[in-house]
């Protein structure tokens, strides 16, 4: 019987892992892929093989990487690859249609390097010309508008940091983003969690990570980078009018109040307020708000005062052009990373459950003003056995 090449749903594992820019190919990709995947696949070894191929989504170069046993790959191993069930792509083809793919990739790296390479040129040696009454004016580039189209948008930074600590099933015990002059910048404290998953940000701006230690048997550690980011001036244009600010002012507050959270200091010339909530709801709010406003958030932080609540302080800016401000509604999307599941509260042994009270004997009560009593039992075996009870 002819063995098919289509590998079933249940024999291979599937997983897409960001690529930094320097692990695009060779043995650094392949070196990089093996340390995540000893992260991501249970018990990864030896006795397992993988094959990737390159992707781009929105949130830039990512690897889509196939696992399979060795032994399951060999029955079905040919040389123009296998197809995985539900997909039309071969994936582990030969090496040599491999090889040929890794050196179209070096030749457009080479290419892309070339080019990019005469751009910055241009930018950092701007043309002056001469205009015939004498005045020196500098042309304003094309490659400089190509250039700021090759960074990365708003609030890619931050999300691509939720969803490492997400992954990694960590905790957040206190936050700051800002992103202000073409520059995003984030700090956080962490625990729950190792940081060697955050070794991927080492390529940002300004990365330091501080030393790991262990506080009641768990981790904790503290981490912050920045990012060069894409500017916007889709705001250009706008001019706030006398008074806004004081409006402005009076419908945060309002909104806050109204969102249950608890203010505790407002700073003004530029805004800034600080207030408690246990509610992440409150920061969509806040987003449809400025949406519709002349604001943007330009700097929120906040820390965590206990499993249901943390502190919120939020700074302001006016909208201008080229300015962008936090997209606070992924603190909502993210909020599991920042508050603790409420869970009930699981009953002691000590106390028994109705159908065992028929086999216990009741010893005695204490009787509580409210009408509730405390009512104690022994079991077969002598044991004192308490239930909390009411009329």
């Amino acid at each position: 019987m002819k063995q098919s090449n289509i590998v079933r749903k249940n024999e291979f594992d599937r997983y897409l892992i960001p690529l930094p820019l320097t692990k695009l190919i060779g043995k650094q990709k392949k070196k990089f892929i093996y340390s995540e995947l000893e992260k991501r696949h249970p018990c990864f070894s030896n006795d397992f093989c993988f094959d990737s191929q390159l992707r781009i989504n929105r949130k830039g170069l990512c690897s889509d990487v196939v696992v399979m046993n060795k032994g399951k790959y060999c029955s079905y191993k040919k040389w123009n690859g296998i197809v995985l069930e539900g997909c039309k792509s071969k994936r582990f083809k030969s090496d040599f249609l491999f090889s040929g793919l890794v050196i179209f990739l070096l030749a457009f790296s080479i290419l892309t390097g070339f080019f990019l390479g005469r751009k910055f040129r241009k930018i950092n040696n701007p043309v002056v010309e001469t205009s015939p009454g004498g005045e020196e004016t500098e042309k304003l580039s094309d490659e400089m508008e190509s250039f700021e189209n090759l960074l990365p948008a708003a609030g890619s930074l931050a999300e691509d940091f939720f969803e490492i600590i997400q992954c990694e099933n960590g905790k957040i015990s206190s936050f700051t983003w800002e992103i202000k002059n073409g520059i995003e910048k984030i700090s956080s404290s962490l625990n729950s969690m190792t940081p060697e998953s955050l070794f991927s940000f080492r390529q940002e701006e300004n990365f330091n990570l501080s030393s790991l230690s262990y506080v009641n048997g768990g981790e904790k550690f503290s981490f912050s980078c920045g990012r060069k980011i894409k500017t916007d001036s889709d705001s250009h244009g706008i001019v706030k009018t006398l008074g806004d600010e004081n409006v402005f002012e009076k419908e945060i507050r309002l909104l806050l109040q109204e969102s249950g959270c608890e203010i505790f200091e407002e700073k003004f010339f530029p805004y800034v307020i600080k207030f408690k909530t246990g509610d992440t709801k409150v920061f969509i709010s806040i987003k449809d708000f400025l949406e519709a406003s002349f604001y943007v958030v330009e700097k929120i932080s906040f820390e965590k005062n206990d499993e249901s609540n943390f502190m919120v302080e939020i700074a302001f800016a006016q909208k201008e052009m080229a300015r962008q401000g936090v997209n606070v509604d992924l603190i909502d999307i993210y909020s599991s990373l920042f508050l603790s599941a409420k869970k009930q509260p699981e009953k002691k042994s000590s106390l028994i459950t109705a159908n065992k009270k028929e086999r216990l004997l009741k010893i005695g009560q204490v009787n509580y003003s409210d009408g509730k009593k405390l009512v104690f039992y022994k079991d077969e075996k002598g044991k004192i056995l308490k239930r909390m009870e009411s009329d």
